[in-house]
Order: structure tokens, then C-alpha cells, then sequence
């Protein structure tokens, strides 16, 4: 994720769909949340 192109020096940016025919560009985020995200996602039954 860090090595994207659409990021901005350290920040890691994301272009979400909120919902249909919306596009929210550029959405940053904080490393620390991410890590916290993909750990409760990994810790989910399967």
C-alpha cells in the first residue's frame, strides 16, 4: 500500500465508493487504523 501511486509522501490515500455513483478520491488514512483493520479482519472465524 505505501509504494501506490496515489499517495502523497508518508500519507497512504484511497479512493472509496460510498455508494452508487459516488466516488470519495483521496481518502487518507492513518497507518496505525489500517494495521488495527486488517488485525480484526484476520481475527474474524473464517
Amino acid at each position: 500500500m505505501t509504494h501506490d501511486k496515489k499517495n502523497e509522501g508518508t500519507r497512504v490515500n484511497f479512493t472509496l465508493i460510498p455508494s452508487v455513483g459516488e466516488v470519495a478520491i483521496n481518502q487518507n488514512c492513518d497507518k496505525d487504523l489500517i494495521f488495527e483493520a486488517l488485525k480484526y479482519y484476520k481475527s474474524l472465524p473464517i
